[in-house]
């Protein structure tokens, strides 16, 4: 990462607080102070990777070079890639809801299909580029943690990209009954489609069930339960994550990029599985007759 000494940054900053002003004034806030300086080192940060004209992908390559450059060389590279990745995920974006499916989940079509596009109206990568202005309500199986403007976004998109490259591959009518079989009301609740769909295939696969949506019955609940009693906790993850990379091999090309993404819920169902079991809640988990 580079660094720079702060009175190279503070240049930098002093010609932002001109453009942000207009020239008419050198007296600025100390809340726009901090954030011209956030500004300037986020660009700066992002300096360090470049676009390879040798590749035919987007994808980003360390500058060997970018050490050797003042900040203000710095700031001005990292300000033309942000501005770059922010037309590049444009497309990206334009190009998902051509096939995105919120499967009638308010949260989810509110925040891909109503609120992304304020990004692309609304983001300055010139005096905020640290703001991605939205608040991503809906869940992504996969959190953005504190990652921050453009990054966040671009994360965020490939995320969701993730999602409905696995949902897509299941009918609507299976999906919905899923979701419903979660939740009746399932439409108005902050919820990850994915990770819902995800377990009922992979627990369907566990015990040879057609994947349906249909209810599980009684005694389909009464095996998983007895099952996941006698392997304990860690056995079943290992057995979750081997049916997920079967999944992955068979269903989608083994496509490695859609396993590490889809592998962060592993833990955290299984976990969800031991303590079910533990207290007969089985069926309250997946949706079935009480065992």
């Amino acid at each position: 990462m580079l660094e720079y000494e702060m009175e190279e940054l503070v240049p930098i900053v002093a010609k932002l607080t001109e453009q942000y002003t207009s020239k008419e004034s050198s007296s600025i806030r100390f809340e726009t102070a901090r954030q011209l300086m956030e500004a300037a080192i986020y660009c700066i940060h992002h300096s360090e990777y470049m676009v390879d004209n040798n590749e035919k992908s987007s994808a980003y390559v360390m500058v060997n070079r970018a050490e050797h450059l003042s900040a203000k060389e710095a700031y001005e590279h990292g300000y033309h890639i942000l501005v770059e990745k922010v037309k590049r995920l444009n497309v990206k974006y334009s190009s998902l809801l051509s096939y995105f499916n919120s499967y009638r989940n308010q949260a989810y079509y509110d925040t891909i299909v109503k609120g992304m596009p304020a990004f692309f109206l609304y983001y300055d990568a010139k005096f905020a580029p640290q703001n991605h202005i939205l608040t991503l309500d809906y869940p992504t199986l996969r959190f953005i943690g504190d990652v921050q403007g453009v990054d966040a976004i671009e994360l965020y998109l490939n995320y969701t990209e993730y999602e409905q490259t696995f949902l897509k591959a299941f009918p609507e009518e299976y999906i919905l009954k899923t979701l419903e079989l979660y939740h009746t009301d399932y439409e108005e609740l902050l919820i990850n489609v994915c990770s819902i769909v995800l377990r009922n295939v992979l627990v369907c696969m566990w015990i040879d069930k057609p994947i349906s949506g249909n209810r599980f019955t009684k005694n389909e609940i009464n095996y998983i339960q007895d099952k996941i009693l006698e392997k304990g906790q860690l056995e079943i993850e290992i057995i979750i994550m081997n049916l997920l990379q079967s999944l992955i091999r068979m269903g989608f090309e083994d496509n490695k990029e859609l396993l590490e993404y889809l592998s962060y819920d592993i833990h955290e169902f299984s976990t969800e599985l031991w303590n079910a079991a533990q207290y007969n809640n089985v069926n309250i988990l997946l949706g079935g007759e009480k065992a």
